[in-house]
C-alpha cells in the first residue's frame, strides 16, 4: 500500500511540474493577431504555457531593462534590438521571423489620396512618434515615396501602433500611416515599399523553454500562421 501511495504522490507530482511550466513572452502589440494562434500551437504540441504581454516595442525594452522576468522578447525595430543586445538583456543570436508592409490607411468615409497629395490634402494626420519602430518606419517609408516627412503635419504622435490604429478607427484621424496587418478594415496602400521586421531572442538568464520557443518561431507551421495573418516572412 506505501508503494502504491509513492506511485500516486510521484506521478501526481510530474503532473504538477509538467502543467506548471511556462514561458513568459514580451511582444509588439501588432502580432497579437498572429501570436496568440502560434503560441496556443506551441502549447498544444509541448504541453508548456505560453503567458504573452503586448505593449509597444519601446515599452517592452524599457521593462526589460528595468528587470521584468520574461523568457522571450519579441520585437519591431532593428534600433531596440541593438539596445537590449548590447545591454546584455538578450542570449543568442536574435532571429528576424517576420516582417509587415508599412502603408497609408484612411478612415471610414473619407476618400483616399496619394502620398504626394497627403500634405496639402486637409485631412487630420496621426502618425506614430519618431521614438518607437513603427515612427522610424514611417520617416523611412515617405523617405522612399519621395516625400519629405517634415512636410507632413501631424495632429498628433502616438507612442504605439495600436493607439494610431485607434485614432483612425474613432474617426479622431482621418489618416493615419499603420501596419499592413492592422489596416484590413480601412482603405489603404502600400507606403514607400517599406517593410518593418519583427525580432526574437530569448532572455539572458531564463529558461530553455524560452530559447525553444525561439526555434519554434523558425518552424513552417508558423510561417504558414504568419502568412494567413497578412505578414510576409523572410
Amino acid at each position: 500500500m506505501f508503494a502504491a501511495c509513492a506511485i500516486v504522490v510521484i506521478a501526481a507530482a510530474a503532473c504538477s511540474s509538467s502543467s506548471e511550466r511556462t514561458v513568459t513572452v514580451v511582444a509588439a502589440s501588432s502580432l497579437q493577431s498572429a501570436l496568440d494562434d502560434i503560441a496556443a500551437d506551441w502549447t498544444s504540441e509541448t504541453g508548456i504555457d505560453v503567458n504573452i504581454s503586448y505593449a509597444g516595442s519601446q515599452t517592452l525594452a524599457a521593462q526589460l531593462r528595468d528587470g521584468f522576468p520574461a523568457d522571450v522578447a519579441i520585437v519591431a525595430g532593428a534600433r531596440i534590438v541593438v539596445e537590449l543586445s548590447s545591454g546584455g538583456s538578450l542570449a543568442g543570436e536574435p532571429v528576424e521571423f517576420a516582417l509587415n508592409e508599412v502603408v497609408l490607411a484612411f478612415a471610414d468615409g473619407v476618400e483616399p489620396v496619394s502620398v504626394a497629395d497627403l500634405a496639402g490634402a486637409g485631412l487630420i494626420i496621426t502618425l506614430a512618434d519618431p521614438a518607437v519602430p513603427l515612427g522610424d518606419y514611417t520617416a523611412l517609408a515617405f523617405a522612399n515615396a519621395g516625400i519629405d516627412p517634415r512636410s507632413i503635419e501631424a495632429a498628433s504622435l502616438e507612442t504605439s501602433a495600436a493607439a494610431v490604429v485607434t485614432r483612425l478607427r474613432t474617426g479622431d484621424a482621418d489618416a493615419a500611416v499603420i501596419y499592413a496587418t492592422d489596416g484590413a478594415e480601412f482603405a489603404s496602400s502600400p507606403l514607400g515599399g517599406q517593410l518593418a521586421t519583427y525580432t526574437a531572442a530569448s532572455i539572458a538568464g531564463t529558461s530553455d523553454e524560452g530559447a525553444d520557443f525561439v526555434d519554434y518561431l523558425a518552424s513552417q507551421a508558423v510561417r504558414d500562421r504568419l502568412l494567413a495573418g497578412g505578414f510576409i516572412v523572410p
